[in-house]
């Protein structure tokens, strides 16, 4: 995701590397929150997002995930249900993904399952 990003800077590929999990998301959906060097960033530091993307999962439901930063470093990856029918637990197959403007563009609303 961060390598398909057009803003991105060889910092932040720098910075995969040296990124780790700092914490799961308690709801049961698959996000993340990354750490870069051990140092996670302050949650009140407003995000920058540098990757939107959506997928349909094995059961054909449409799921979305954007990647972030907050003072540009690394800060987490979260997902969730575009169409409403399944919270992605588990993260998706990175050849799954494709830039959600693809999809406003086909489909305005986001739920055509087709």
């Amino acid at each position: 995701m961060v390598e398909q990003s057009s803003d991105v800077g060889s910092d932040l590929l720098a910075q995969l590397d040296r990124a780790t999990v700092a914490t799961r998301c308690s709801c049961g959906c698959a996000s993340i929150d990354l750490a870069v060097d051990r140092a996670e960033e302050d949650k009140k530091e407003p995000m920058e997002l540098i990757g939107d993307y959506a997928w349909r999962t094995k059961a054909g439901n449409l799921c979305g995930a954007y990647l972030f930063t907050r003072r540009g470093h690394l800060a987490g990856l979260d997902l969730w249900s575009i169409d409403g029918a399944e919270t992605p637990s588990t993260l998706p197959e990175i050849q799954a993904l494709f830039p959600l403007a693809d999809l406003q563009k086909a489909d305005p609303v986001g739920t055509d399952n087709s």
